[in-house]
C-alpha cells in the first residue's frame, strides 16, 4: 500500500508516509536506543536503582509495604501469586526510575512538542510506579496498572521549588553522570555540550600538554592557554550546576537552593552571557533555555536524528596535518552544509524533531547508495558518508528476525527466555559478543564486524533456520510463509 501511494502521490505521499511511520513505537524504541548510547541510563535497569540516593521524598522500595497476598492486587496487576506481584511492582517501579530521561524525549514526541522540550521541562515523566516511588500524589494515569504509561511530574520536599530543566536536572541523568569535589560538574558540563549543542569539547583538546616553566601558573584552568582551550567553555555550564554538589555521598539529584560556587572558575553563564544573580537558586532552569534559544541546539537535534537513522557520528572537522586533509575538510564541509540547512529548517519550524528526521531521510547522507559507475574516483574521498550503511545493533536484529521469521532466537528454545541478543554477562547471551553495549562496563557500540560477531551470525541462522523448518513442516504447504515448495523428501541440490 505504501509503495502506490507513493507511485500515484510522489514526494508528497511519502511525507505522509514517513509521519506515520515516526508515530509507531518502532520508532520510539529506536529513540529510546540511541539517547541510551548517550545518557547511559540503562545501567539502573535490572540492577540497584536504590543507588540514586535518599532524596526528600524518594522512597524507591515503596513496594515492600504493599500487602502482596491480596489477591484482588494480585487481579488488578495481572500477577499469578504474592511473589509475583512483588517482582512486577520492583520491576516496573525500577523501570520508571531509570528510563524517566528516555521517556521525556519519547513523551515529548509523543505529545507534539517542541523538541527544546527535553531541556526546558518544568517536570520529569514518571509511571504509576515511579510516581510512588518519588511520593507523588498529584499525578493521574489513564491506567495505574500500566508501567509504560509516563505523565509529567514535578519532585517535592525542598524549601525551595526544584529547578526543572528537562533532562539537565533529570533524578537519573545526575546520577549516571556524578561529580566529585575535583570535577566540580564539569563532567556534565561535557555531556551537555555534545548530546545538546553537537559539540565534542575534548576534541578541541586532541594536542600534546606542554609542561614547562612558562606554562606554570596559578589557577591554570583559567591562565594556561592549553588548559583554557576546553575550560572557558566547560567551567561557565558547569557552574549552573551549582546547586548540586553532593560532595558527601548524599544523592546527585539533592538541591540546595543557596549554594557556593568557586570563584577561581570562570563565571558560570552560556557562552559570552553571564549568568544574573538572580537565578543562581536556579541555574539548570536560565541554562536549559539558553541552550534552547541556541543555534548549537539545533546542530546538537540533527547530530542525534542522524545517529537514530544511521547508527554512525557526524563527520569531524580533520586533523590538520592529515596525509587527505583536502579529501576529509571536503566531505566534512559536504555534511556540515546539508545539516547547516535541517538545522535552520529546524530552528523555523518550531524545533518539529520528525521534520528533522524527515529533512535528514531525504538527504544524501541517508538515501544515497551507489554513485555513478563513471565517477571520477578522486571524488569517491569526498563522499565519505554519504548513504553509508551500517551493522545491526544487536536490539535491531533481534527485532529483524521476529519481524521477519515470526519466531525470536532464544536459548534452548524456550520462548518465555529473554533473547539471546539482548542478554549479555554472566556467561549467557551475546549482546556484548555482537557489539552491543551494557550502559555499565560497555559503554562503546563495535560498529566494525569481527570474526567473533561472524560467529554470532552463524549460530544465529542455524538455530533460527532449525526452528524455523520444524515451524513449517507442521502446517500444509499451502499455509506456511517460507517452504511453501519443498517437501520432507526434497534434498538439497538434487533434482527438485
Amino acid at each position: 500500500e505504501e509503495v502506490a501511494a507513493v507511485e500515484v502521490g510522489g514526494w508528497g505521499a511519502l511525507d505522509v508516509i514517513l509521519d506515520q511511520l515516526m508515530k509507531e513505537e518502532a520508532f520510539y524504541d529506536r529513540v529510546r536506543e540511541k539517547y541510551n548510547d548517550v545518557y547511559l541510563t540503562d545501567f539502573y535497569l535490572g540492577g540497584d536503582f536504590d543507588v540514586i540516593g535518599d532524596g526528600p521524598n524518594y522512597n524507591p522500595r515503596w513496594f515492600e509495604e504493599v500487602d502482596t497476598s491480596d489477591p484482588q492486587l494480585q487481579k488488578i496487576y495481572g500477577a499469578e501469586d504474592d511473589d509475583d506481584l512483588f517482582d512486577k511492582l520492583e520491576r516496573w517501579t525500577q523501570l520508571g526510575v531509570a528510563r524517566q530521561s528516555l521517556e521525556l524525549v519519547v513523551y515529548t514526541l509523543k505529545k507534539n512538542l517542541p523538541y527544546s522540550n527535553i531541556v526546558t521541562a518544568d517536570y520529569i515523566v514518571v509511571n504509576p510506579f515511579s510516581a510512588k516511588a518519588y511520593n507523588m500524589t498529584d499525578v493521574e494515569f489513564e491506567n495505574d496498572a500500566d508501567p509504560n504509561e509516563y505523565v509529567p511530574g514535578r519532585l517535592g520536599g525542598y524549601e525551595s521549588d526544584f529547578p526543572h530543566a528537562g533532562n539537565l536536572t533529570d533524578p537519573i541523568w545526575l546520577q549516571r553522570h556524578p561529580t566529585t569535589p575535583t570535577n566540580r560538574n564539569r563532567h556534565r558540563a561535557k555531556e551537555i555540550m555534545y548530546v545538546y549543542l553537537g559539540n565534542d569539547i575534548l576534541k578541541a583538546a586532541e594536542r600534546p600538554i606542554a609542561i614547562d616553566e612558562d606554562s606554570l601558573t596559578d589557577n591554570p584552568t583559567v591562565n594556561n592557554d592549553t588548559c583554557t582551550v576546553c575550560h572557558k567553555s566547560l567551567d561557565p555550564i558547569a557552574g549552573a550546576f551549582r546547586n548540586f554538589q553532593p560532595f558527601n555521598n548524599e544523592a546527585q539529584f539533592d538541591y540546595t537552593a543557596n549554594s557556593p560556587w568557586f570563584p577561581e572558575m570562570f563565571q558560570t553563564g552560556f557562552k559570552n552571557t553571564p549568568m544574573p544573580a538572580s537565578f543562581y537558586s536556579k541555574g539548570t532552569k536560565w541554562l536549559g533555555q539558553q541552550i534552547a534559544n541556541d543555534p548549537g541546539f539545533a546542530f546538537g537535534s540533527v547530530f542525534m536524528g542522524y545517529r537514530v537513522l544511521t547508527g554512525q557520528e557526524p563527520l569531524q572537522p580533520p586533523v590538520a596535518g592529515a596525509e587527505d586533509f583536502d579529501q576529509q575538510l571536503t566531505a566534512y564541509l559536504g555534511q556540515y552544509y546539508t545539516f547547516s540547512k535541517i538545522a535552520n529548517e529546524f530552528r523555523e519550524g518550531g524545533y518539529n524533531f520528525r521534520q528533522l528526521m524527515k529533512g535528514l531521510i531525504m538527504s544524501p547522507y541517508f538515501r544515497a547508495v551507489n554513485t555513478a559507475p563513471d565517477i571520477d574516483p578522486s571524488q569517491v574521498e569526498h563522499l565519505t558518508g554519504v548513504g553509508a550503511a551500517h551493522l545491526l545493533t544487536p536490539e535491531q536484529l533481534d527485532r529483524k528476525i521476529e519481524k521477519v521469521i515470526g519466531i525470536r532466537w532464544t536459548p534452548g528454545n524456550d520462548m518465555t527466555r529473554t533473547p539471546n541478543l539482548l542478554s549479555g554477562g554472566g556467561g549467557e547471551g551475546y549482546r556484548i559478543l555482537f557489539g552491543g553495549i551494557d550502559s555499565r562496563n560497555t559503554t562503546q557500540r563495535i560498529t566494525v564486524p569481527s570474526g567473533i560477531m561472524a560467529n554470532v551470525a552463524e549460530r544465529m541462522g542455524l538455530e533460527v533456520g532449525c526452528r524455523l523448518a520444524n515451524a513449517e513442516f507442521s502446517l500444509l504447504a499451502d499455509e506456511r510463509k517460507f517452504l511453501k515448495n519443498v517437501e520432507l523428501t526434497d534434498e538439497p541440490l538434487d533434482a527438485n
